[in-house]
């Protein structure tokens, strides 16, 4: 019927008048709906609702958020530019060769096409968030270590029976569809034909370029690369163009002789931490200085956000939630303090993952030595306390700033600490009710235990051998132990930022500075990325670069549990 007077035979281009090819157009659309090309057009009907719709549905549902008609549209728009390109590859590959091969090529590239969107829908099953924007710069600042355990931590053998289990129905619909069309018989073997289709499939992959920008991956994808970039921008503000650094201005030493130290753990709530109320017996050490007058136990401490190179770049730069300054327009605590002529150090059990690739690694690579204990292939799972053999680098007099990166408590928690330090096997000895995983539970409270052996360890070591003046200690971000929601950003909730931040001052600096000034701000509601502020105030450098208004110990001080955000988000905090 009416395929037979769509194919063109063997006349020629110059035969072939415009009445012919709009015949030839209508006759194909006509063509479409005849029952025996039913398969195919199922098949492209399906296609196009699936990857037009999977992303806001799943969206919708794991967020458990409005989804607006834009989002919709957007979707929609590149799925249908999408469809365009896959019906005119389609024809293009048919129309070269009748084989099988044809369609095994067709089907091939419809299953990578799905691939993404089924992707997506299986790790949203498996994590109960979406890919996002966070998801993303996580991935792309990650080790192949940290891979495994994040597959491990999060993706069961559910979701891997899921996702091929997906792909595998998807490929076998179409194949099916593919291998029952005959698109050749209605579109013939026309050279005009094929030119036209070549053409209009480069129509569409113009416009699917176009409208897959606007999509919800093309837009995360962007904005990722945004904050990499900045991140490649951190030292555009430090180094000229010849490589030599330039001088920070309006920056005077008024720090002591002696040394500061600064801990940064790592996925540790304070709830899990007996020093802070809990009934286990996770930080004995910790938890005999809680009425020792050389330290100050902040009572009220969150972090800015829920993973680390976020909380990070902010608690160590001047950038802030509060006051706009962005990461690659900041000064960090490293660079203040070489400016103050301080000798600083880093020590880290922390994956390097490449020069300047993190805005930790950018932050860590201004001090004057570094010692990555991790390297970018390995890690995460070498003990914390191969930490103390390092300390020997740092001197025992001068003024120094020594930085100390832990592991700590970082999925999975089974990884973080030695057998001799599994302690805890039983839910009952904890107050706490109800709990997702107990294994998992059990598990961290015995991190934190060994986080506390090692953290006394450190402060002994520095005690012993420095002429300590402060230590300070804070965690990047907190971690959602009893829901198992880990800190992923999008599942938020209070227990991903809720960090303990305590201070050690030495009665030496107590000589220098009144001890009731510190005192009176243990129970201050204050998010991590005041640290930069605070340790610039007790360190009392003086510079332009530090806002009293931000430094938790300073009588300007005056946020209020309302005032503050996490992750750029007000009343956050219950």
């Amino acid at each position: 019927m009416y395929c037979d007077t769509v194919c063109l035979g063997s006349n020629s281009v110059n035969e072939v008048d415009i009445y012919k090819i709009l015949r030839g157009c209508v006759d194909t659309v006509a063509c479409l709906i005849e029952q025996d090309k039913q398969y195919w057009n199922y098949a492209n009907i399906c296609f196009f609702v699936y990857i037009g719709t999977v992303v806001p549905l799943t969206y919708k549902y794991f967020r458990q958020a409005n989804v607006n008609s834009q989002f919709v549209w957007d979707e929609l728009a590149g799925s249908m530019s999408i469809v365009g390109v896959m019906i005119c590859f389609e024809i293009i590959i048919k129309n070269l060769s009748h084989s099988k091969i044809a369609s095994c090529i067709i089907s091939l590239v419809n299953i990578l096409v799905i691939l993404p969107y089924t992707i997506f829908f299986v790790y949203s099953a498996a994590t109960g968030d979406v890919i996002d924007v966070n998801a993303l710069i996580a991935v792309y600042q990650t080790n192949i270590n940290e891979s495994i355990e994040f597959f491990r931590s999060y993706i069961d053998s559910f979701s891997i029976i899921l996702l091929l289990g997906l792909l595998a129905f998807s490929a076998v619909v179409i194949m099916y569809a593919n291998n029952n069309t005959n698109i050749d018989k209605f579109f013939g073997r026309n050279m005009l034909v094929n030119v036209v289709n070549v053409f209009a499939f480069i129509a569409y992959m113009g416009l699917a370029y176009k409208t897959l920008n606007y999509g919800y991956f093309g837009k995360i994808s962007v904005e990722s690369k945004q904050y990499l970039e900045s991140v490649r921008n951190f030292n555009k503000l430090r180094y000229n163009s010849d490589g030599t650094k330039k001088a920070i201005k309006e920056v005077i030493c008024g720090l002591k002789e002696g040394t500061y130290v600064v801990i940064i753990g790592e996925s540790q709530n304070r709830r899990h931490m007996q020093a802070y109320g809990y009934e286990r017996e996770t930080t004995p050490w910790l938890y005999s200085h809680l009425h020792d007058n050389n330290f100050i136990f902040m009572t009220n401490g969150y972090s800015c956000h829920t993973l680390t190179m976020m909380c990070l770049s902010k608690a160590l730069t001047q950038s802030s939630q509060y006051n706009g300054i962005e990461f690659h327009d900041a000064y960090s605590l490293v660079d203040i303090a070489g400016a103050a002529g301080v000798r600083t150090y880093w020590i880290s059990n922390q994956s390097q993952y490449g020069a300047y690739s993190t805005p930790v690694t950018a932050i860590a690579g201004l001090s004057d030595k570094q010692e990555w204990i991790n390297s970018d292939s390995t890690a995460a799972n070498i003990f914390d306390e191969v930490i103390l053999d390092k300390l020997e680098v740092i001197p025992k007099s001068g003024k120094n700033i020594v930085f100390i990166h832990l592991v700590g408590n970082h999925w999975e928690y089974k990884n973080r600490y030695p057998s001799e330090y599994s302690k805890f096997s039983d839910s009952k000895d904890s107050n706490i009710e109800e709990v997702a995983d107990v294994e998992k539970l059990n598990e961290y409270d015995n991190s934190i235990l060994y986080n506390d052996y090692v953290v006394s360890k450190i402060f002994d070591y520095a005690k012993s051998n420095w002429n300590v003046m402060n230590i300070t200690y804070f965690s990047d971000h907190g971690e959602a132990v009893v829901s198992d929601k880990k800190h992923t950003p999008g599942r938020f909730e209070q227990d991903m930022a809720t960090i303990p931040v305590y201070f050690y001052f030495s009665d030496k600096y107590f000589e220098v500075y009144p001890r009731e000034n510190l005192f009176i701000k243990k129970d201050a509601y204050f998010t991590n990325d005041m640290i930069y502020d605070t340790l610039i105030g007790i360190w009392g450098i003086n510079t332009s670069y530090y806002d009293s208004r931000q430094d938790i110990f300073s009588s300007d001080y005056g946020y209020k549990k309302s005032d503050l955000k996490i992750l750029d988000k007000s009343d956050m905090i219950q």
